[in-house]
C-alpha cells in the first residue's frame, strides 16, 4: 500500500510543479491554452504568489512520496488543500460560468486528486498502526 501512496503523490507532485511553473514562466503558451481574460498589472502578482503555492504544495506532495507513513499528517493538509482548490474553482465557475472546457477540467482534476488522497488516507490507518507495533 506504500507504494501506491508514492505513485499517488509523485503523480501529484508533477501535476503541481508542472501548473505552478506554467503559470509561472510559461504565461504565453497558458494564455493561448486557456483562452479568457489576460493577467496584467497588479494581477500578475497575484498569479505568481498562487503559482509559488502551487509549486510549494507540489514539493509538499515529494516529500509526502518519500515516505507516505512518517509524513502522514501532511495528507491532511493535502486533502484540505484539494479541497480549497475545488470550492474557489466552483464559486469562480458558479458565478462567472465556464467560458471553456479547460477551467472544469482543472477543478475535476482537482477534485480527482482530493478523492485519492481521501482514500489512500482512510484505507492506511491499519498499516500504519501495524508500522508502529
Amino acid at each position: 500500500m506504500v507504494e501506491v501512496g508514492r505513485y499517488l503523490f509523485r503523480t501529484a507532485a508533477g501535476f503541481n510543479l508542472f501548473v505552478g511553473l506554467a503559470m509561472l514562466f510559461g504565461r504565453g503558451i497558458l494564455a493561448r491554452l486557456v483562452p479568457g481574460t489576460p493577467v496584467a498589472g497588479t494581477n500578475l502578482l497575484v498569479n505568481d504568489y498562487a503559482a509559488c503555492l502551487v509549486i510549494a504544495f507540489g514539493l509538499v506532495f515529494v516529500v509526502i512520496s518519500k515516505d507516505p507513513v512518517r509524513y502522514r499528517p501532511f495528507i491532511v493538509v493535502s486533502i484540505i488543500s484539494k479541497l480549497l482548490s475545488v470550492a474557489v474553482a466552483a464559486f469562480f465557475l458558479t458565478v462567472h460560468g465556464a467560458e471553456n472546457w479547460q477551467a472544469p477540467s482543472l477543478a475535476v482534476s482537482e477534485f480527482l486528486f482530493m478523492c485519492s488522497f481521501w482514500r489512500y488516507y482512510s484505507t492506511t490507518k491499519m498499516f500504519v498502526a501495524a508500522s508502529y507495533a
